[in-house]
């Protein structure tokens, strides 16, 4: 894989994301430069296996903001959009997974300002061409530097960091800042639109046996391969390879990065026959998925590419379904 100064289909101005993001640091390993090997790994031995942890652990804690949601969702009197319901439910689960803390109110508005929302007060919207403007926005930058200073000064986790060479020395404040925006742009972002896939994509009638773990776990697998929570995953050309592009041949030469889409490839129907008929019970649903930035599923849920914070989004994901249908 190679990302340059993408992130997915879209062109970022890298200086307005954290030095540290693992996404852009997966680039230099084409040079020999372990950083993004060992800070994956630091962040995969220290934040997301204590955090899911926690979850397995305090399960009260984490069922009541399950519950909270689900409550809204079934409430015939609330007027409100099934993805914000979703959403606020993905930042007050990872928040207080990955860094044990509550957001407050305002602090939950904000967070979903940052990350969900379009406009000037976006995180991404603010470092992604063409909308990025050509100053930095104050606001937004304000905004997200309250929420890492927040993570650095309060979060157990963080608190008890040490700088080492297992996690290339870098400072408190720069840990936070590796992971508040490794929380947001993949954690709420991700698992925003998984959760929000468990309420809309999944049929009302399909039928679920929540006393079924895997049965449970291969629902919200299917719901993922259908909308998958990350359409696009950027690579390198190993070898020159044409594709057709408005009806015409067009080769590119070996080297090129391009970007292939997760989204059509879930939906391939030489692979999922019938491919938009949602049916979790696909012989090959697990052996095939693209999820998670890997191919297959694997339990244990670790790797050098796939996404650390996997578990922690099928754990919310597999619990926000049972709920539902509880």
């Amino acid at each position: 894989q190679e990302r340059s100064n993408y992130l997915g289909r879209a062109r970022m101005v890298q200086d307005r994301l954290p030095d540290n993001f693992l996404l852009f640091l997966s680039d230099i390993e084409i040079e020999n430069n372990d950083r993004h090997q060992v800070l994956h790994n630091y962040m995969w031995e220290n934040v997301f296996l204590p955090a899911q942890d926690y979850i397995d652990e305090s399960p009260d804690i984490f069922q009541a903001y399950i519950d909270e949601a689900v409550d809204i969702v079934k409430n015939p009197d609330a007027s409100v959009e099934l993805n914000v319901v979703a959403q606020h439910l993905t930042i007050k689960y990872v928040m207080r997974a990955l860094f044990d803390i509550e957001v407050t109110d305002p602090q939950l508005l904000t967070l979903n300002a940052l990350f969900f929302e379009g406009g000037e007060g976006n995180f991404l919207g603010n470092a992604m061409q063409p909308f990025a403007q050509r100053e930095d926005n104050e606001d937004v930058r304000a905004n997200y530097e309250f929420f890492v200073n927040l993570v650095a000064t309060t979060s157990p986790i963080v608190l008890a960091y040490e700088p080492s060479t297992e996690s290339k020395n870098l400072t408190r404040y720069e840990y936070a800042d590796l992971l508040f925006s490794s929380a947001g742009i993949a954690g709420f972002l991700g698992l925003g639109v998984l959760s929000t896939s468990i309420l809309t994509v999944l049929p009302s009638d399909y039928p679920v046996d929540v006393n079924n773990s895997t049965d449970v776990l291969l629902t919200v697998l299917e719901t993922a391969r259908i909308n998958p929570p990350v359409n696009n995953i950027n690579f390198i050309l190993q070898e020159a390879r044409s594709f057709t592009i408005r009806g015409e041949e067009v080769e590119f030469p070996a080297g090129t990065i391009v970007a292939a889409s997760i989204g059509l490839a879930s939906v391939d129907p030489n692979r999922f026959p019938d491919p938009l008929t949602f049916d979790s019970t696909r012989p090959n649903l697990k052996q095939d998925m693209l999820n998670f930035n890997g191919i297959g599923f694997n339990p244990e849920g670790a790797g050098k590419r796939l996404c650390i914070g996997r578990n922690v989004a099928i754990s919310m994901a597999t619990d926000l379904l049972v709920a539902l249908r509880s």
